[in-house]
């Protein structure tokens, strides 16, 4: 009796000690929603909030930049299967829109794509160690979104749809803010997706000398960004009986005009202008100039200051819009 108590004491004392100096692999599955990409769970150095935590559909998820508290992208709930979604620029005094770079909607699919396996050593068990494998759906963008460029003086964003995170249709380039209907380019993604296509602003498809034809005459400063933009919106004037009316003539307002009176000379009139336009001298030499495939109008004044005004936008409406480089 005594042989057999013994004996089964070894035993049970054989197991414990095996137990504990094996390493035991533990699959916990779970099935995410990959807000922090396919990466692993272990995000050390963010500062992130899920609200409500541990839930599945959360309302509302903030992730950070690395060591930042400054949100990288912001997500917020639709339904169960939808999310607004929010990504900023790290520095937001880069952007126009208030560091935003871009928006829309991510669609939640029930497909799993990847998966990601995190080690976990056990508290006051070190010999002890197991796994826990994260799979995760499919989280694409759907639908119409708008992608800022990260500039302070150009505001320029594109707009677009996604299809299953893939660009499709028409995408326009367009100056944010005063005009939206300013479309400065356009990409047909469903026919060729590095063909331009320039259907209001002609700025890019005809020549230099039909630019510079177009030009010719007085152009009308109809509104300036203040600082930091440095964008010009103007429309062309037009003569009554041969000479301009007084909105052209800006006796009153002194709003600035811009006068091409030949296709090498110009004037403007000596008013307000906008800032870090406020320059004296009235006339010089102009001409039409491309670097990068972009053009531009460089001015020179007589008391040797030079001014490149890019263009962004001209039509046959003749409405333009320029910014200071």
């Amino acid at each position: 009796m005594r042989v057999k108590f013994l004996f089964t004491v070894f035993i049970f004392f054989y197991c414990i000690n095996s137990y504990s100096q094996d390493t035991i692999p533990i699959s916990k599955i779970d099935t995410l929603i990959p807000f922090w990409g396919t990466k692993s769970l272990q995000l050390n150095g963010y500062n992130n909030r899920v609200i409500p935590f541990n839930s599945k559909n959360p309302l509302y998820v903030s992730i950070t930049y690395e060591k930042s508290n400054k949100p990288q992208f912001e997500y917020f709930r639709i339904d169960s299967s939808k999310y607004l979604v929010y990504e900023y620029f790290r520095d937001a005094k880069h952007s126009s829109v208030n560091g935003i770079k871009s928006k829309g909607i991510k669609v939640v699919r029930d497909i799993i794509v990847d998966k990601s396996t995190n080690g976990v050593i056990h508290i006051g068990r070190e010999d002890k160690y197991s796994k826990q494998i994260h799979y995760f759906k499919d989280f694409v963008k759907e639908g119409e979104w708008q992608e800022f460029e990260d500039s302070v003086f150009h505001h320029i964003f594109w707009r677009g749809s996604y299809t299953t995170n893939k660009k499709t249709g028409i995408w326009k380039r367009l100056v944010y803010g005063i005009i939206d209907n300013l479309i400065i380019e356009e990409i047909d993604y469903d026919k060729d997706s590095v063909h331009r296509v320039y259907t209001n602003n002609i700025v890019k498809s005809i020549s230099i000398d039909s630019l510079k034809r177009i030009l010719q005459g007085r152009w009308h400063l109809k509104t300036c960004e203040v600082e930091p933009r440095h964008r010009m919106f103007y429309w062309k004037c037009k003569k009554n009986d041969g000479d301009y009316g007084g909105d052209c003539n800006n006796s009153m307002g002194r709003e600035n005009y811009y006068d091409f009176v030949s296709l090498t000379k110009f004037i403007r009139q000596r008013g307000e202008g906008c800032n870090k336009f406020r320059e004296i001298c009235t006339n010089g030499n102009w001409t039409i100039i491309e670097r990068n495939g972009d053009r531009f109008i460089r001015l020179v004044f007589n008391n040797g200051q030079v001014w490149n005004l890019k263009i962004l936008y001209i039509d046959n409406d003749f409405n333009l819009a320029t910014d200071f480089e």
